[in-house]
């Protein structure tokens, strides 16, 4: 089996001035079993658009679903003569370079792009990146959502969402927008401290019942590594119960899932790998059905709308 592990660059704590924008739309969440459909790359430098690339992308793992078609208005037939990836990946490539990647939500972009990037030009993807999502998170903790269409509803910005080039213009005018409030206002990117959950810990549990859950995770045995920007492991252990799942306090020989949160809060680690995370890479390597995902991608298997919550 394939190691999900990657070696991906730096999250940034301040707002770069010269860098990439990046936005893709995807067929699903898994990098593993959906196909990139469409890539919008903004370049920026000195804080001044300077070029752009865009390109539809035929997919070959599976097709476009209609769900995926309401909200992006993709459609099969408009990928029919399009690319694949691997026709369009060096260009991609060389457009993007050394810079650093700006993105929304960034994990999700980049796992899809550094896995296809591994797989067609054998070499890692490992750029920095700066994360949109997780800026507002910290400059605007009164927003109920962080969504991109949120944070651009709430500085007034015009959102034609769900189109890549689309999204990195939304994404370009939200992080200037950003930077500008943390200014004026004397904020900072302290990245130091957990970022504090949206959600009320007092009623999560109460709305976790009443959520619309999938059951695709039914019977797989789930540990947790890192801090969590959604769920304490309280949470996780009760969300796994509601799904079938069976929570794990540790990886063993019967882990089927490692769910990767975020290592930034953790002290004495090596390499940025928990224990666990080193422990879930030797039993891939000695064969062991082990599957390693981020937060978010967890999150979009067991919900069939986290942000109703």
């Amino acid at each position: 089996m394939e190691e999900n592990y990657r070696n991906k660059g730096n999250s940034l704590d301040y707002f770069p001035d010269t860098y990439c924008i990046l936005d893709l739309e995807t067929t699903g969440f898994s990098p593993i079993n959906d196909d990139i459909i469409e890539v919008g790359i903004i370049k920026v430098n000195k804080n001044q658009i300077v070029d752009e690339y865009t390109s539809l992308v035929k997919p070959v793992k599976k097709n476009v679903t209609k769900h995926i078609t309401d909200i992006t208005g993709i459609t099969n037939e408009m990928l029919e003569d399009s690319p694949l990836f691997s026709e369009i990946c060096n260009e991609i490539f060389q457009f993007i370079g050394n810079s650093i990647i700006v993105a929304h939500n960034a994990h999700f972009d980049i796992n899809f792009i550094y896995d296809n990037f591994k797989i067609n030009n054998k070499i890692d993807f490992s750029n920095d990146f700066f994360d949109t999502f997780y800026a507002s998170k910290k400059l605007l903790p009164e927003l109920k959502h962080h969504r991109l269409n949120d944070v651009a509803n709430y500085f007034n910005i015009n959102f034609i969402g769900h189109r890549a080039l689309n999204d990195c213009k939304a994404t370009f005018d939200v992080l200037t927008s950003l930077n500008k409030y943390m200014i004026d206002n004397n904020l900072n990117l302290d990245y130091s401290t957990p970022i504090v959950s949206n959600f009320d810990n007092s009623i999560i549990l109460d709305k976790i019942d009443k959520a619309s859950l999938k059951n695709n995770l039914q019977n797989k045995k789930i540990a947790f590594t890192g801090e969590l920007d959604n769920f304490t492991r309280t949470q996780v252990n009760y969300l796994c119960s509601k799904i079938g799942a069976i929570f794990q306090k540790n990886v063993t020989r019967q882990t089927d899932i490692l769910v990767l949160g975020c290592f930034q809060y953790i002290s004495n680690i090596k390499n940025n790998k928990t224990k666990k995370l080193e422990y879930a890479e030797k039993l891939i390597s000695d064969g062991q059905e082990l599957d390693i995902i981020d937060e978010m991608t967890f999150i979009n298997s067991v919900f069939e709308d986290f942000e109703e919550i």
